[in-house]
């Protein structure tokens, strides 16, 4: 619930979008770097379900011009579904 939220923001709101939106302005840094979050996540069900999460990661990190706010809401966003896994699996 920490690690992988750690790495997807500085790989895709960090760099891509910085480097998208350094080109080609903040609104298709926003969609495109949330359209390759959720192409990262493989399978059609989970790529549905996790593209609104990187438009609303995008979102604040366009908003905050930080990449904190959306750090943080990816961490948890993981950390209830871990929580929700494990009382889902007793």
């Amino acid at each position: 619930a920490l690690l992988a939220p750690l790495v997807e923001e500085l790989v895709f709101r960090g760099l891509f979008y910085g480097w998208l939106a350094g080109r080609w302005g903040s609104g298709i840094a926003l969609v495109a770097s949330s359209l390759a979050f959720a192409a990262a996540h493989v399978e059609a069900a989970h790529i549905i379900l996790v593209l609104p999460l990187g438009l609303w990661f995008g979102w604040l990190r366009r908003r905050t011009d930080s990449l904190l706010p959306p750090l943080v809401a990816h961490m948890a966003n993981n950390g209830l579904a871990v929580v929700a896994a494990a009382y889902l699996g007793s």
